[in-house]
């Protein structure tokens, strides 16, 4: 394996459970440690980002640096949030500074990064005129058609779920740059406080058993108005379920709070692990109908906790269970789903948890990155589309 190698990472989103990001970026430099594959590794991260990051790294060759802002869009489409918008991006521009101190040999950028215009425009097509390998991560985001040919100037492209089937099957360029990794998951929620779980269906008023609940925001680009149409199907016809949702206050419209309904929407806006794991656990169902990621991480939440659910389609690891998928975008269809599932109490089974194992999973990332200097991969090929190819 390469040694010497000097690494800059952007961004840094995931895995969705216990340590987050922290824990994903420990692991990572401690699996690049381990496999003495560079010198020195930087992430890269916003300015809000959190603590924990900065200290679950391991001494040594790796550090945490806040180098631009995580807005991810103009809120308001007027003159003056335009300017700040742009002003936002350019601040990323922080990142070639960096990427010059440290004589970087490759650049990884997670893919909610590879929206942003100053990345696009600018940033990469620098890097790239400098000899530096670029690696895209799109495990986290689902960039569609119209973005593949964003991931043209790119090395080596790591995805799961959409993207695997879009960079195959539609952009057959890119197939021989891109490797299947799952989505790292640490695999148990662990020991949670009876009191935060308590405080959050007190506070709330809800009962358990007697609402769905869906974790990914109410904004239309997470389809929220198909579960909000659905739901009041479902109240017409007696069901009496809250709809208890989590995600940003900001996304909520006052539509939402005057519906003729005998139950209630409920937004118990952005909440921690101890609050989710109650909401999943004592809910009826979990319904997660939004398309706008490229791989389910939301379900991957639910999933050990062995509850009815009815998941996304689209995505290639789900498609292959025997459990409800949202296969029609019209309400009254998903409504009937989300009755069926209830009244049969079916629980999804046949998935396995133990492909995303973060510590398999960071290691099958390091290799990628470490075969581009070694020419030893084998990348994805139309037909395989389910098995990493490390």
């Amino acid at each position: 394996m390469s040694n010497g190698l000097r690494l800059v990472w952007v961004g840094l989103s995931y895995p969705p459970t216990a340590g987050g990001a922290a824990q994903y970026a420990h692991m990572m430099a401690t699996t690049i440690d381990s496999a003495r594959l560079c010198e020195r590794l930087v992430f890269l991260v916003g300015k809000h980002a959190n603590e924990w990051i900065r200290k679950s790294l391991p001494n040594g060759i790796s550090e945490i640096r806040r180098v631009f802002t995580t807005r991810a869009a103009r809120s308001k489409k007027d003159a003056l949030s335009y300017i700040l918008f742009l002003v936002d991006n350019l601040k990323l521009l922080n990142v070639l500074r960096v990427v010059r101190q440290e004589s970087a040999d490759a650049v990884i950028v997670h893919g909610w990064y590879l929206l942003r215009p100053s990345v696009l425009w600018l940033l990469l097509p620098i890097l790239k005129s400098r000899g530096i390998k670029l690696v895209a991560d799109l495990r986290d985001t689902f960039l569609g058609e119209d973005g593949l040919r964003r991931l043209e100037i790119f090395d080596r492209i790591v995805c799961c779920g959409r993207n695997v089937e879009d960079l195959v099957q539609k952009r057959s360029s890119l197939a021989a740059k891109a490797f299947y990794v799952p989505v790292p998951l640490n695999g148990t929620w662990g020991a949670l406080t009876a009191t935060a779980e308590d405080k959050i269906m007190r506070d709330n008023s809800l009962v358990p058993g007697r609402y769905i609940f869906s974790p990914t925001g109410v904004d239309d680009g997470k389809r929220f108005r198909l579960l909000f149409e659905a739901w009041l199907e479902l109240d017409r016809r007696g069901a009496e379920l809250d709809l208890v949702i989590a995600g940003r206050p900001r996304d909520w419209r006052k539509e939402y709070d005057h519906v003729d309904s005998k139950a209630r929407v409920v937004l118990v806006g952005n909440i921690g692990r101890e609050e989710l794991h109650s909401l999943y656990s004592q809910s009826a169902i979990s319904v997660n109908v939004s398309k706008n990621e490229s791989f389910g991480r939301v379900p991957l939440e639910a999933l050990p906790l062995d509850i009815p659910m009815i998941l996304p389609s689209g995505v290639p690891e789900f498609d292959a269970l025997s459990s409800d998928l949202i296969t029609k975008d019209d309400p009254i269809s998903v409504a009937e789903q989300i009755q069926a599932v209830l009244k049969s109490g079916a629980k999804v089974k046949g998935y396995d948890l133990s492909i995303h194992d973060v510590r398999t999973v960071c290691a099958q990332t390091v290799s990628i990155i470490a075969g581009m200097f070694e020419k030893d991969e084998k990348p994805l090929t139309d037909g395989e589309t389910t098995e990493a190819k490390i």
